[in-house]
């Protein structure tokens, strides 16, 4: 397994020339910049998951049934906590996926409390588990 990184202006400038080049199978990469690669271009990518972003419709139409992972996290933070897995055509764009196996997932009541919402109801969506990072002031010395 290789961890590829670079400058952007380096990896921008022909970043299908640079899978390419490395023969990279997997990629992460936010909506926005999985949109400037051809999956007809990249022979090699078997997987991409795209996280950070709602997924686009130009992305899923050029990588649903070809090895694209929809993932959703509510924040930098706590980037990935379910997972939509190899998506095909037939799918919805906006489909979630389930919780990984270390995260909980819940639709809680708007208002105070920590009311359940019955299936179909609107609230807001929490998770919890392992995948939720807890920020913890440092003092400073």
């Amino acid at each position: 397994m290789s961890l590829c990184t670079g400058t952007k202006d380096t990896l921008l400038r022909d970043l299908e020339g640079i899978i390419n080049a490395f023969g990279i199978t997997h990629l992460s990469l936010t909506p926005t910049v999985a949109a400037l690669i051809n999956p007809a271009n990249v022979p090699t990518v078997q997987m991409l998951v795209t996280a950070g972003e709602a997924v686009t419709p130009k992305v899923f139409g050029n990588w649903a049934g070809r090895g694209l992972y929809q993932g959703y996290g509510p924040s930098e933070t706590t980037n990935i906590c379910t997972m939509n897995a190899a998506m095909t055509q037939q799918e919805h764009v906006n489909n979630l996926g389930l919780t990984l196996q270390n995260t909980s997932a819940f639709i809680l009541a708007l208002h105070d409390g920590f009311e359940l919402v019955p299936r179909g109801g609107l609230g807001e969506l929490c998770f919890g588990g392992s995948q939720v990072v807890i920020c913890t002031p440092i003092p400073y010395i």
